[in-house]
C-alpha cells in the first residue's frame, strides 16, 4: 500500500467489500488505517501495528483512512498480504487479530546489530503472538549497522522485500 500522500479529506480508502477463503495481513509503517467487519470487529491501526483478518467462510469489512489522515491530509504506507487458504480451511470461521507495534515480539541478531520483529510465526526462541492458519514466516528486519542474520524459516516457499 502506496506510498501515497493525501491532501486533507483526500483519503477514500476502500469501503465495505468481501474477502472469503483467504487471510489478508496487513502492517502499517505510516498513517492510519480504521478496520471494520460484518462480524463487528473494529480496530485503528497505527504505524508499526499489524491486523491478521482471516475472512475463511466470509467476511465483508472496509479499510479506511484514520481520522486523523483523512482531516489533516498525511501518507499512508504499508504491506497487505493475502494467503489463499488451503481447500480444507476455506470455510473457517472468520476472524480478526490485531497487535500494537508494542506486542510484537523482536528478537536481536547473533551480533546484536539486526533487530527481527516477528509478526508471523517463530526466530530463534521468539515466536510471534499471531495465531496463523497457514504456516507462515513474515519478519521485519531492521539493519541499523551492518551485521549478519542468518534464517531458517522451516517454510517452503519464501517471499522477501526489500525496503527503507
Amino acid at each position: 500500500m502506496g506510498p501515497a500522500t493525501y491532501g486533507p479529506k483526500e483519503a477514500v480508502g476502500a469501503p465495505d467489500h468481501p474477502h472469503r477463503g483467504q487471510e489478508t495481513i496487513t502492517y502499517i509503517l505510516k498513517g492510519q488505517m480504521q478496520h471494520l467487519d460484518s462480524h463487528g470487529h473494529a480496530g485503528n491501526l497505527n504505524p508499526g501495528d499489524v491486523q491478521w483478518m482471516t475472512a475463511g467462510a466470509g467476511v465483508v469489512h472496509s479499510e479506511m483512512p484514520g481520522d486523523e489522515l483523512f482531516e489533516k491530509g498525511g501518507t499512508l504506507e504499508g504491506f497487505q498480504m493475502w494467503v489463499n487458504l488451503p481447500k480444507e480451511k476455506k470455510m473457517t470461521k472468520p476472524r480478526y487479530q490485531e497487535l500494537k507495534s508494542t506486542e510484537i515480539p523482536s528478537s536481536k541478531s547473533d551480533d546484536g546489530q539486526i533487530t527481527v520483529k516477528v509478526l508471523a510465526g517463530k526466530f530463534k526462541d521468539t515466536k510471534a503472538h499471531i495465531d496463523t492458519v497457514t504456516p507462515i514466516v513474515y519478519y521485519d528486519v531492521f539493519a541499523e549497522k551492518s551485521g549478519e542474520v542468518s534464517f531458517d524459516p522451516g517454510v517452503k516457499r519464501l517471499f522477501v522485500y526489500v525496503y527503507r
